[in-house]
Protein backbone atom coordinates (compact mmCIF):
# COMPACT_ATOMS: atom_id res chain seq x y z
CA UNK A 1 0.00 0.00 0.00
CA UNK A 2 1.15 3.62 -0.98
CA UNK A 3 -0.72 6.96 -0.10
CA UNK A 4 0.03 9.96 -1.30
CA UNK A 5 -1.35 13.37 -1.25
CA UNK A 6 -2.97 13.60 -4.12
CA UNK A 7 -5.83 16.57 -5.35
CA UNK A 8 -8.96 15.43 -7.46
CA UNK A 9 -8.35 14.25 -10.61
CA UNK A 10 -7.76 10.92 -12.73
CA UNK A 11 -4.47 9.59 -12.48
CA UNK A 12 -2.36 6.62 -14.43
CA UNK A 13 -0.95 3.85 -12.41
CA UNK A 14 1.91 2.35 -14.80
CA UNK A 15 4.01 0.08 -12.02
CA UNK A 16 4.24 -0.71 -8.47
CA UNK A 17 7.53 -2.25 -6.70
CA UNK A 18 6.98 -4.29 -3.50
CA UNK A 19 9.12 -4.77 -0.23
CA UNK A 20 11.08 -7.42 -2.01
CA UNK A 21 11.63 -5.53 -5.17
CA UNK A 22 9.23 -6.89 -7.81
CA UNK A 23 7.73 -4.78 -9.63
CA UNK A 24 4.65 -5.34 -11.42
CA UNK A 25 3.28 -3.65 -14.28
CA UNK A 26 -0.29 -2.64 -15.39
CA UNK A 27 -1.80 0.10 -16.85
CA UNK A 28 -5.15 1.76 -15.80
CA UNK A 29 -6.58 5.18 -13.99
CA UNK A 30 -7.05 6.11 -9.87
CA UNK A 31 -9.97 8.35 -9.72
CA UNK A 32 -9.58 10.86 -6.66
CA UNK A 33 -12.73 13.16 -5.62
CA UNK A 34 -12.29 15.88 -2.90
CA UNK A 35 -14.47 15.61 0.04
CA UNK A 36 -16.00 18.79 1.67
CA UNK A 37 -15.04 18.68 5.73
CA UNK A 38 -18.05 19.25 7.75
CA UNK A 39 -18.86 22.59 9.36
CA UNK A 40 -21.51 23.83 11.58
CA UNK A 41 -23.39 26.33 10.30
CA UNK A 42 -25.84 27.37 13.26
CA UNK A 43 -27.17 25.59 16.54
CA UNK A 44 -29.94 26.54 18.68
CA UNK A 45 -29.26 29.21 20.77
CA UNK A 46 -28.68 29.62 24.65
CA UNK A 47 -32.24 30.88 26.19
CA UNK A 48 -34.63 30.75 29.26
CA UNK A 49 -37.29 27.70 28.64
CA UNK A 50 -40.20 26.66 30.71
CA UNK A 51 -39.47 23.68 33.45
CA UNK A 52 -40.33 20.24 33.09
CA UNK A 53 -41.47 20.58 29.25
CA UNK A 54 -39.80 18.99 25.95
CA UNK A 55 -37.78 21.40 24.49
CA UNK A 56 -35.70 20.45 21.37
CA UNK A 57 -32.01 21.47 20.65
CA UNK A 58 -30.83 21.07 16.57
CA UNK A 59 -28.02 21.78 14.92
CA UNK A 60 -27.34 22.58 11.18
CA UNK A 61 -24.65 21.26 9.21
CA UNK A 62 -22.91 21.28 5.87
CA UNK A 63 -21.06 18.91 4.42
CA UNK A 64 -21.24 14.64 4.33
CA UNK A 65 -21.79 14.03 8.35
CA UNK A 66 -21.25 10.66 9.73
CA UNK A 67 -22.11 10.99 13.31
CA UNK A 68 -24.00 13.19 16.21
CA UNK A 69 -22.78 13.13 19.48
CA UNK A 70 -24.46 15.38 21.75
CA UNK A 71 -23.27 16.16 25.44
CA UNK A 72 -25.14 17.31 28.61
CA UNK A 73 -22.71 19.16 31.13
CA UNK A 74 -19.75 17.47 29.49
CA UNK A 75 -21.10 14.07 29.63
CA UNK A 76 -22.35 11.77 26.92
CA UNK A 77 -26.07 11.62 26.16
CA UNK A 78 -26.66 7.96 25.28
CA UNK A 79 -28.35 7.57 22.13
CA UNK A 80 -28.32 11.26 21.23
CA UNK A 81 -26.71 10.49 17.93
CA UNK A 82 -29.01 12.37 15.39
CA UNK A 83 -28.98 16.51 14.60
CA UNK A 84 -31.78 17.15 16.63
CA UNK A 85 -31.90 16.35 20.68
CA UNK A 86 -35.26 16.57 22.77
CA UNK A 87 -34.67 17.32 26.47
CA UNK A 88 -37.21 17.41 29.30
CA UNK A 89 -35.45 19.35 32.05
CA UNK A 90 -35.63 20.05 36.00
CA UNK A 91 -32.02 21.92 36.37
CA UNK A 92 -30.24 24.31 34.40
CA UNK A 93 -27.94 22.27 32.19
CA UNK A 94 -25.39 22.95 28.83
CA UNK A 95 -25.30 21.42 25.92
CA UNK A 96 -22.63 20.57 22.96
CA UNK A 97 -22.45 18.71 20.02
CA UNK A 98 -20.02 16.63 18.06
CA UNK A 99 -20.32 16.30 14.16
CA UNK A 100 -18.00 13.92 12.53
CA UNK A 101 -17.55 13.59 8.92
CA UNK A 102 -15.39 11.55 6.55
CA UNK A 103 -12.56 13.84 6.90
CA UNK A 104 -12.91 15.96 10.26
CA UNK A 105 -14.58 16.61 12.98
CA UNK A 106 -16.03 19.35 14.85
CA UNK A 107 -17.24 20.76 18.23
CA UNK A 108 -20.59 23.37 18.39
CA UNK A 109 -20.49 25.99 20.90
CA UNK A 110 -22.22 25.17 24.29
CA UNK A 111 -26.11 25.93 24.79
CA UNK A 112 -26.93 26.86 28.16
CA UNK A 113 -30.59 26.62 29.07
CA UNK A 114 -31.88 28.11 31.86
CA UNK A 115 -35.56 28.30 33.80
CA UNK A 116 -38.16 31.43 32.68
CA UNK A 117 -38.81 32.92 36.12
CA UNK A 118 -42.71 32.61 36.98
CA UNK A 119 -45.16 35.00 36.35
Amino acid sequence: TYTIQAGPGTYGVVSVTDANGCVATTTGTVSVEAQSPVAITGITPSQAICPATDFVLSVQTTGPVSGYQWFRNNKPVAGANGPTLTVNLTAISSFYVVVTGPCNQVTSQTVTLTFKQPT
